[in-house]
């Protein structure tokens, strides 16, 4: 999937990210599913149903039980998240097909915060640099600081 990401967005796929169960040395083939977090430095409406439907490949092909989520976020969203998070794709078994974005901007997911924290923290790169090394040169670690104390407890469970 890697490869299909650097194919269709060239330079502006900055990061691939693997985080949750697999990331932390919890993965439980029959039930957990693989969490990705892709970094981009751009990315157009058309991109995006693109990067929906690599997704797509992807899940249906994926040699395990649970399921594939993928969320794509740009970032300076997550060098400075806000609460919450804009989505520019998000995948997972539970979605139903390519929302097109409304107005021209992507939609906001609640949960995408969380994700953006587990992946700066704990989670693997699997292509370009981690969230941590992205931002070393933000100054919006105070910010980081505050998503990590009120986490805590979910960060340093190996399994959740």
């Amino acid at each position: 999937m890697v490869d299909d990401l650097k194919r269709e967005l060239g330079d502006d796929l900055l990061s691939v990210l693997l985080h949750g169960s697999l990331a932390m040395g919890a993965f439980y083939a029959p039930k957990s599913d693989v969490d990705l977090l892709v970094i981009v430095q751009h990315l157009t409406a058309e991109q995006a149903r693109q990067l929906y439907s690599i997704f797509e490949y992807h899940h249906a092909r994926r040699p395990y039980v649970g399921g594939l989520e993928v969320s794509v976020v740009h970032i300076e969203d997550a060098k400075s998240p806000v609460h919450p998070l804009r989505s520019q794709v998000h995948f997972s078994e539970t979605t139903t097909g390519w929302q097109p974005w409304q107005a021209g901007m992507p939609p906001t997911d609640e949960d995408l915060i969380a994700h953006l924290a587990v992946a700066k923290y704990r989670g693997r790169s699997l292509y370009g640099l981690s969230l941590m090394r992205q931002s070393e040169s933000c100054n919006g670690l105070t910010i980081w600081h505050r998503y990590t104390v009120i986490s805590i407890g979910f960060l340093k469970a190996k399994i959740f």
